[in-house]
């Protein structure tokens, strides 16, 4: 009927006219289990149930039932979304949706169902498509945003849901660029790398992505000489452009890829005077180079007049070697002049001038990528050191290179003793990093190594992979030969041991298996089991049996099965002899009965009324009429059965059972079952074994459990079977009731009851809820599912018998009751709040139903609070902090805190500095003093709020921590200077950190900075913000000659909470000298252009001006100052 998709629930049904022995059933291809009742199926698939019956007569059903069942709980996987990529534009209006299959490994795909709308929420559709197959879909849209996504459904109905995606379609091209430099005409332009611009261009949906740009001195821009692609307006090429005419044009394209049309073509000339014609190659045009250093190939136009040519050369457009004379070709280091070792693209530029003495020059540049890395190979099939059964080997591996790889692969095979190759050879594999390469070959059983090495697109081979071992065996293992228990042999042994001959094999037998049937053909299978020896013990029952071995190597090669030889288990005569006399009755008025006997491996049985004299043998049966020994009227006396059968080997065993023959008075039983009741009134009736017309009359009697004198008197009640007590009282009552048969002296063959009168309800009933916050005697939980104590009595204030508790209910409305059964309280059970009614927040009520065994109950309720959002718009922001202040030291920071929760409300709220150790929980407030443990690094603290249902939520606050540093020293107006001289120590403190300070001190100090004494003075800084610089100057002169250090400290007490970032916070010093005044003049003027005293200067002729200078002072060292007055 279809299939389920949850575990079923499996009952067994049997009808035997002999009644049945035995129920047995297997699921699929298991060991048969006997049926206690019900049990379960949680195999997923096409499973099929066996059943089977064997009834007292040990005749077993045939054929067996079934049932085929289909079960399938798991949903299938969830479908990858191929095409169209995510989050992209594309110009056109029909989208082709692509995704990989999913895949059901039980009741199969049933469909899949593509959904396109414009609502990320699904709530309505532009397009939707249901299919049996993953296959590409087609849809027609219009311009806009859209989400899609699939959904896969199986046969069972299970279903998965892939990711959402997003396509966005703009099929409307941008509009026209308007050029701007150069400007109309044909204008001449000396530099000869120009910047071109135009008006951006507006796209209202997809925007503009880019503009393309072509200059060309052909009127066709066939082959452009500048050819780029901005985002910007503007473009200035990066290679120099020669003295030609030259026509450009731009156009826009948008992020959807319409490429708008080309703007108006403008013309400008060229005019710089450099060389023309440049070009540059690295390792003659190739790709990729493993080294640093490589081989530049240069030219030019007209190379035979470019004598005097001059070239430099740069890794990076600006650090530039020196000019050196032209040269078609050069060796570089790729490290030099701007450039370093690291891998990737690398560009070197080139410049040409005619001369060493004109400043215009020609540029050029090209590309190569530097690979400098092994590429890496990682082995994946066959395994290492795993046995495989098969002789083609493909061999498979997958490689990775941080750029490219070649795809040339070199295998080798070895032989076990690693000293000769068997096998090596080229391989042409993938180039795509990751992707296996394969290798297929193949090798007789045995035990080889194989490795493998690769390339790079640099031409760079990698080691050799450490070797694997790789081990064949494709032959079968060989047939056991059986030894133990011999074939056709008996035994009187439960416990069997079989044995058998132990294999060898290349790989090596890895296990046996043992099966035994009841049949030759092993479709009745006892027991089949796997066992790493060659021997192995089982316990049996009693029959025929037959057994067989195989065994199963490492490599996973099945051998054949053994012989099957049989055997025979015997352990006595027939066993679990059962004899019943009338179904098990007890007593009889009559010697005719009838037997049930019941026996296993019977084959014959006799009977005896003594155990002395039997009767003849007979087949066995189960079912058997018999008659007692004689017994008189009136008398009452146990009479026996002796049952004994005998096995097919004529072994026997016997039984005996007896019965009460009774031809006494009738017997009386009353038919109302004892039970409490919560009414003071009942009918009790009954039912004689005697015929009506033989009965004289019945009596009956009550006694109430506060008497304690014996009986009440007897109540006459006739012929009548029932009686109708009333007004009995709260409590324990015995009812009896009897017969008299005609002729009789008495009545006789009482029968009692019991009834208990139970009029109160239970008490006390109490629902506790577990694990939940109480917040001014309110409960809160923020989950569904809970867990409650229940307590409750049955009540005892009237009378000390009281018939119990039977039963209990849940209800969350009092309206959908749930039964559950008692067990005894306290008891604690899980629930779930929103069973039966609206799941939302809010307030809760649990109903607490309890019913005793009268019949009486009574209700409780307690309610809950359920809140399952946590808080929201957590903010964390500082107030006030003196962590920067020069001359405040604190560890104290004023917050201000917000949250807001609209269920529960805010309850409470810790701290942490590193999210992970948490603070006190405290009452939730606006505003808190934080005090931090840790100030040695960049401060981030999290702030965790938690409602009064114990939802919590985090957010955190990063505080940007000042950073001051000295960067500068200098003198003013130097470091040397004459004695007397009031000298300027100009000091600059940067704050490089991320908060502003205050209040900073900074410290000047001759020599030693930690002798007070050499103290010179401090300047106080009131603020300097981050990313500035602030210069504070102090002044100082002396009459002495000499030298000496100058320390400057900032933050010397360390009051300003600081990041060092690896700069010396703490001081900095410079040398300064004062020496004697100085005497120095002029001597000698002169005049001379390129070198020669002129007889006069012509217009912008360079004129040198000569001044001799001698100093009649001392012999020092200062800086001076010469003026040149014209």
């Amino acid at each position: 009927k279809g299939w389920y998709i949850s575990d079923i629930i499996v009952n067994l049904t049997v009808v035997d006219l002999s009644n049945v022995s035995k129920i047995e059933y297997r699921i699929g291809d298991g060991i048969w289990q006997n049926y206690t009742g019900e049990f379960s199926c949680s195999v997923e698939g096409n499973t099929t149930i066996y059943a089977r019956a064997t009834d007292n007569a040990g005749n077993l059903e045939s054929p067996w039932k079934y049932k085929f069942v289909l079960i399938d709980k798991t949903n299938p996987t969830t479908p990858n979304l191929l095409a169209p990529e995510n989050n992209t534009w594309t110009n056109n209006s029909i989208i082709f949706f692509d995704w990989s299959d999913s895949f059901d490994q039980h009741s199969g795909i049933a469909n899949y169902t593509l959904q396109v709308s414009k609502d990320e929420s699904f709530s309505y559709f532009n397009y939707t498509a249901t299919v049996t197959v993953s296959e590409k879909l087609s849809a027609s849209l219009a311009d806009g945003i859209y989400y899609w996504r699939v959904i896969v459904k199986d046969n069972a109905s299970n279903n998965n849901i892939s990711d959402v995606r997003i396509i966005k379609i703009d099929t409307v091209k941008p509009g026209i660029v308007t050029l701007t430099y150069p400007g109309t005409g044909v204008p001449e332009i000396a530099d000869n790398t120009p910047t071109f611009e135009w008006e951006e261009v507006i796209d209202s949906l997809s925007e503009v992505a880019y503009y393309e740009i072509q200059v060309d001195n052909n009127s066709d821009f066939s082959s452009p000489e500048y050819w780029d692609n901005s985002t910007t307006n503007t473009s200035t090429p990066t290679q120099t452009l020669d003295d030609k005419i030259y026509r450009w044009r731009v156009r826009a394209i948008d992020n959807a890829k319409n490429k708008g049309d080309w703007s108006e073509v403008r013309g400008f000339e060229i005019k710089s005077g450099a060389p023309t014609g440049l070009m540059l190659k690295i390792n003659n045009d190739a790709s990729y180079t493993n080294s640093t250093t490589v081989t530049l190939s240069i030219s030019v136009d007209n190379p035979t007049g470019s004598l005097d040519y001059v070239l430099n050369f740069s890794n990076d457009g600006n650090t530039w070697s020196g000019w050196e004379p032209y040269n078609e070709s050069r060796d570089w280091d790729l490290t030099a002049y701007g450039g370093n070792s690291t891998e990737g693209e690398k560009t070197v530029y080139v410049r040409c001038k005619k001369s060493p003495d004109v400043t215009v020059f020609a540029q050029s540049d090209d590309n190569i990528i530097l690979d400098l890395t092994l590429p890496n190979i990682t082995l994946q099939l066959p395994l290492d050191n795993v046995w495989v059964n098969y002789s083609g080997i493909e061999f498979k591996w997958k490689a990775w290179d941080n750029f490219l790889l070649s795809g040339s692969y070199w295998i080798q095979i070895w032989n076990y003793d690693k000293n000769e190759i068997i096998h090596e050879s080229s391989v042409a594999g993938s180039t795509a990093n990751n992707e296996t390469s394969t290798y297929p070959y193949s090798l007789s059983d045995g035990k080889y190594y194989w490795r493998v090495k690769a390339s790079d697109k640099s031409g760079t081979w990698c080691d050799f992979t450490n070797y694997w071992l790789l081990k064949i065996d494709t032959e079968n293992p060989g047939i056991p030969g059986l030894i133990s228990p011999m074939n056709n042999s008996e035994t009187d042994k439960n416990v069997v041991t079989f044995s058998w001959e132990n294999l060898t094999d290349l790989s090596g037998v890895v296990y046996y298996t043992l099966q035994i049937s009841r049949n030759p053909e092993f479709s009745d299978l006892i027991c089949s089991v796997d066992t790493v020896i060659n021997k192995t013990t089982q316990t049996l029952p009693e029959a025929t049996y037959w057994w067989r071995v195989r065994a199963t190597d490492n490599a996973g090669n099945v051998g054949d099965w053994s012989s099957k030889w049989r055997f025979i288990i015997f352990t006595g005569g027939p066993t679990n002899l059962q004899i019943l006399i009338n179904a098990g009755a007890t007593e009889t008025n009559n010697e005719s009965v009838y037997l049930i006997v019941y026996a296993i491996n019977a084959t014959q049985m006799c009977f005896s009324n003594d155990g002395n004299t039997w009767s003849a043998w007979e087949n066995y049966n189960t079912i058997r009429a018999w008659t007692l020994e004689i017994v008189e009227f009136g008398n009452k006396t146990n009479k026996a059965v002796y049952f004994k059968c005998r096995n097919e080997y004529k072994e026997s065993t016997s039984v005996n059972d007896s019965i009460l023959v009774n031809k006494k008075p009738p017997i009386i039983t009353i038919t109302t079952p004892s039970q409490a009741i919560n009414v003071s009134y009942i009918i009790i009736e009954w039912k004689c074994d005697e015929p009506l017309e033989t009965i004289e009359y019945f009596e009956v009697c009550s006694i109430s459990s506060e008497y304690s004198d014996g009986l009440k008197e007897w109540i006459n009640v006739g012929k009548n079977n029932s009686y109708y007590f009333t007004n009995l009282e709260e409590g324990y009552h015995v009812i009896y009731a009897r017969g008299k048969r005609l002729g009789a002296d008495e009545a006789g063959g009482a029968h009692s009851i019991y009834i208990l009168i139970d009029s109160l309800p239970p008490a006390n009933l109490q629902i506790t809820f577990l694990d939940t916050s109480v917040v001014n005697g309110i409960e809160y939980t923020n989950s569904t599912i809970i867990n409650i104590t229940l307590n409750g009595k049955d009540d005892t204030s009237f009378t000390k018998f009281v018939s119990g508790i039977e039963k209990f209910y849940l209800s969350n409305d009092n309206v959908h009751w749930h039964l559950y059964d008692y067990t005894g309280f306290p008891l604690t059970i899980t629930w779930n709040l929103t069973k039966d009614v609206t799941d939302g927040d809010g307030s809760k009520t649990v109903y607490f139903k309890v019913v005793d065994k009268g019949g009486n109950w009574n209700i409780t309720s307690s309610s809950i609070f359920l809140d399952r959002k946590k808080p929201i718009n957590l903010e964390i922001n500082m107030v006030h902090c003196d962590l920067f202040d020069g001359n405040v030291n604190t560890t104290s920071i004023t917050l201000s805190l917000s949250a807001y929760d609209d269920g529960s409300g805010l309850w409470q709220m810790s701290f942490s500095e590193n999210g992970t150790e948490w603070g006190a929980w405290i009452p939730y407030n606006q505003s808190y003093i934080y005090t931090f443990i840790n100030l040695t690094s960049q401060i981030k603290i999290y702030f965790r709020v938690k409602d009064r249902a114990g939802n919590e939520n985090i957010t955190s606050f990063e505080i940007g921590l000042p950073d001051l540093s000295i960067t500068h020293i200098s003198f003013e107006p130097s470091d040397t200077i004459p004695i007397g001289t009031t000298i300027l120590i100009n000091v600059t403190i940067s704050n490089t950190g991320e908060n502003d300070a205050v209040n900073i001190t900074v410290w000047f100090y001759k020599y030693d900075p930690t002798n007070p004494e050499n103290e010179l003075g401090y300047k106080l800084i009131s603020f300097i913000g981050k990313g500035e610089n602030v210069t504070v100057s102090l002044g100082y002169s002396q009459w002495e000659t000499g030298s000496f250090p100058i320390w400057v400290w900032v933050d010397r007490e360390n009051k300003i909470v600081e990041i060092k970032e690896g700069k010396d916070n703490n001081s900095l010093s410079k040398t300064i000298y004062f020496v004697s005044s100085l005497d120095i003049l002029p001597t000698n003027i002169t005049f001379s252009v390129n070198g020669v005293e002129p007889s006069y200067i012509f217009e912008d002729n360079t004129v040198t001006i000569t001044a001799e200078i001698i100093n009649l002072g001392g012999n020092i060292k200062i800086p001076f100052w010469v003026e040149f007055w014209f």
